[in-house]
């Protein structure tokens, strides 16, 4: 008599892909809900995990319900909520010291308030903020801003950004362009209501490529009003000098900025920066200040 030998059997492995297959079978079953709008009931074979609580309307009747309930929840949020909500570039805090080695080419530096605005190919200018926050034309003290940048740069940027994204394709996922708002009276970010102010374009930044060098700047805004280029070349301690003397030609009150396209791009994008401020200018902010150390840095 032959005694034969019993097949072995193999343990299920969770990862063998029949496993997987048959657990994906059994998962599957008749899923019976009500409508949470008309109190319609429903059948569907699919996973228990597929269904969401959030998706219990009926398929064919209602299903936008969700869509609806979402578009009034954001009419619901208030005005402030909304605009807090748009994220945007922000213009980077200048604070590098002098740089001697290389040329520079250096602004006026206009004293006023920061202003940023978004710019699409579809809506223009569309969105607008300090350095801080997010403002519109509604905004008691810089609400003005918006409407200057739409009727002074709007139509110019338009045209020089849709000829350029023809070339380069960074300009068609939209620009945030930077500008100074400011009167005759204006100092430190502080304006009087009753003055003539303006709005002056002193960069660009087209999105995910950073702040264009000072030469391409220049290039691309050829004709439109920025600040005054008054030196090119090297910066030295007689340069700085008359700067911070008030003795340097064309110079405003505040200072200037210095610019320089950034030889090591692959650490930053930016351009190298820095600014030099006249010491009138200083002495008026402490004055200003009376004593609050921490607000005279701040603003500095």
């Amino acid at each position: 008599m032959t005694r034969t030998k019993k097949a072995k059997t193999r343990p299920l492995n969770p990862r063998h892909h029949w496993w997987r297959r048959q657990k994906k079978k059994e998962t599957k079953t008749h899923l019976v809900w009500k409508c949470r709008k008309c109190g319609n009931i429903e059948t569907i074979v699919r996973g228990p995990g597929w269904l969401k609580p959030d998706m219990a309307y009926c398929t064919v009747l209602h299903r936008s319900a969700l869509a609806a309930k979402a578009e009034k929840e954001i009419k619901e949020r208030s005005k402030e909520d909304r605009i807090f909500a748009m994220a945007m570039k922000k213009y980077p805090s200048i604070v590098g010291q002098a740089v001697g080695s290389i040329d520079m080419t250096v602004f006026d530096k206009l004293d006023g308030s920061n202003i940023r605005a978004e710019w699409s190919m579809k809506r223009g200018f569309y969105k607008f903020g300090t350095r801080n926050r997010m403002i519109d034309q509604t905004d008691t003290h810089l609400g003005k801003a918006v409407l200057l940048v739409k009727e002074k740069y709007g139509p110019a940027l338009t045209e020089i950004f849709k000829a350029k994204a023809k070339r380069a394709p960074m300009f068609q996922r939209g620009v945030v362009c930077f500008f100074e708002f400011f009167g005759p009276r204006s100092f430190a970010g502080q304006h009087a209501k009753d003055d003539r102010h303006d709005v002056v374009l002193f960069d660009i930044s087209p999105n995910k490529a950073g702040i264009l060098p000072p030469k391409d700047f220049l290039k691309l805004t050829k004709g439109l009003h920025i600040p005054d280029v008054l030196y090119k070349g090297r910066i030295g301690k007689e340069f700085i000098d008359s700067v911070r003397n008030s003795t340097l030609e064309g110079m405003t009150f505040e200072g200037v900025v210095c610019k320089a396209a950034n030889p090591n791009r692959r650490v930053t994008s930016h351009p190298l920066m820095f600014k030099v401020k006249s010491n009138a200018w200083i002495e008026k902010l402490r004055e200003n200040c009376d004593g609050d150390t921490e607000l005279f840095e701040r603003l500095k």
